[in-house]
C-alpha cells in the first residue's frame, strides 16, 4: 500500500539529485565547502539507487506478474533518461610537449615518421589534412614535433617553402588564402573548433598542409578540404617498450643496460604501462637511481596511487583529460568497473 506514491516522490528527488551532480560535474568545484556539498549530495543519490535496486530486487523476485510487473516498468521507466547530454567544456589542457623525448631517447618512432614525411611531400598542389588520432601519451605530440624538427632533406626543405602561422583572430584569414603553410593544430577535442577554423582555411591550391592530434575518432574525421590521410597511432611493442624504459631508469648503467638483479622487477613494471610510452618514460624516469630495496617495495605495490608520486603526475595530469571528458554517467559506469581487482571477471 503506498508504495507507488512513494516511488513516485523517491523519482523526484534523485532527478533533482543527479540533475544538480551533472550541473557540477560541467561546471567544477570551485572550494572545499563546494565539494563537500556536492559529495554529500552524490552520497544520498547513491543511497536512493540503492533503495530502488532492492526495491527492484524484491519485485523480480516475486514473479507473480500483475501489479508487480507494472511496477517494474514503473521503476524503470523512472531510472531511464534521468542523465542529461552534457555540452563539452572547453578547459585549460596540459599538452604532452613538456613531456618531449631527446632524439637518442626515442624508440620505434621511424616508420612513423616517415610515413607522415610521405603524406606531407606528396606534391599534392591542394590542400592536404594529415589527422594523428590515439590515447593521451602514445606520442602524438612527439610524433609531429619530431618530424618537423628532424634534420634530413626532407624536413629541411619543408621547412623552407611553409610559413608557420599563428591563428590569433578571424582577420588572418586573408592569410591563409594568399599564403602556403603549414598549420599544426594539437590535441584537438572538439569538431566545433574545427568548424571554426575550416571558416579561415580555404584552399587556395598552393599545397598546404595541416597536421592535427586527438585522442577522439570523429575529431580524427573531420573533413577540413583537400586531401585527408588518418594515421592512428601504435602503443609500443613488447621490445620496444622495453628499450626506452631502460633508456631511462638505466641510463647511468654500463651500455644502458638493465642489471641482473633488477630484471624481473623491470619487466613486471614494463608489463604494467602496456606499451604506453608517457607510462614507461614516466616509470622509468621513477625508478632511475633507486636501489633494491626501493625497487623491491614498489615491486609490491605496483597499484600505486598516480598522486602520491610526484614524477608521475604527469600522467595523472594527461590520462585524467580524458576521464574528465566522459560524459557524466559515463564516468560512473568507468568507476564502476574501476572496483573489480585487475584481471578479474565482471
Amino acid at each position: 500500500m503506498g508504495v507507488r506514491d512513494a516511488i513516485g516522490d523517491v523519482k523526484d528527488e534523485l532527478i533533482s539529485m543527479q540533475s544538480f551532480l551533472v550541473d557540477a560535474d560541467k561546471k567544477g568545484t570551485i572550494n572545499e565547502g563546494e565539494k563537500t556539498w556536492v559529495a554529500n549530495v552524490r552520497d544520498l543519490a547513491n543511497e536512493v539507487e540503492d533503495v530502488i535496486d532492492q526495491f527492484m530486487y524484491h519485485i523480480i523476485s516475486q514473479q507473480t506478474g500483475g501489479r508487480s510487473a507494472r511496477e517494474m516498468v514503473l521503476i524503470n521507466n523512472y531510472i531511464e533518461g534521468t542523465s542529461s547530454k552534457d555540452n563539452h567544456k572547453w578547459i585549460v589542457r596540459r599538452s604532452e610537449s613538456s613531456l618531449f623525448l631527446k632524439e637518442n631517447e626515442l624508440v620505434g618512432i621511424e616508420n612513423k615518421r616517415q610515413l607522415i614525411m610521405g603524406w606531407f611531400m606528396d606534391g599534392e598542389p591542394h590542400q592536404t589534412v594529415i589527422s594523428i588520432v590515439g590515447m593521451g601519451g602514445s606520442g602524438k605530440t612527439t610524433l609531429v614535433a619530431n618530424t618537423y624538427n628532424n634534420d634530413d632533406e626532407a624536413s629541411k626543405s619543408s621547412r623552407l617553402e611553409f610559413h608557420e602561422l599563428q591563428i590569433i583572430s578571424k582577420n588572418t584569414g586573408e592569410l591563409f588564402r594568399e599564403e602556403m603553410y603549414l598549420l599544426v593544430l594539437d590535441d584537438i577535442w572538439d569538431t566545433n573548433v574545427l568548424d571554426e577554423i575550416k571558416v579561415l582555411l580555404q584552399d587556395s591550391c598552393l599545397g598546404s598542409r595541416i597536421i592535427l592530434t586527438t585522442r577522439k575518432e570523429d575529431v580524427a574525421c573531420y573533413h577540413l578540404g583537400g586531401k585527408h590521410h588518418i594515421h592512428h597511432i601504435q602503443l609500443l611493442q613488447k621490445e620496444e617498450a622495453w628499450e626506452l624504459f631502460c633508456k631511462k631508469a638505466f641510463s647511468s648503467s654500463p651500455n644502458g643496460s638493465c642489471p641482473w638483479e633488477f630484471k624481473s622487477f623491470a619487466q613486471t613494471l614494463v608489463g604494467k604501462c602496456e606499451g604506453l610510452p608517457l607510462a614507461i618514460t614516466a616509470s622509468g624516469s621513477l625508478m632511475y637511481s633507486k636501489n633494491l630495496s626501493q625497487w623491491n617495495k614498489i615491486y609490491s605495490n605496483l597499484n600505486w596511487s598516480l598522486s602520491k608520486n610526484p614524477k608521475l603526475e604527469a600522467v595523472n595530469k594527461i590520462l585524467l583529460l580524458s576521464f574528465n571528458d566522459l560524459p557524466y554517467h559515463l564516468k560512473h559506469c568507468f568507476l564502476y568497473c574501476s572496483l573489480f581487482p585487475e584481471d578479474h571477471g565482471i
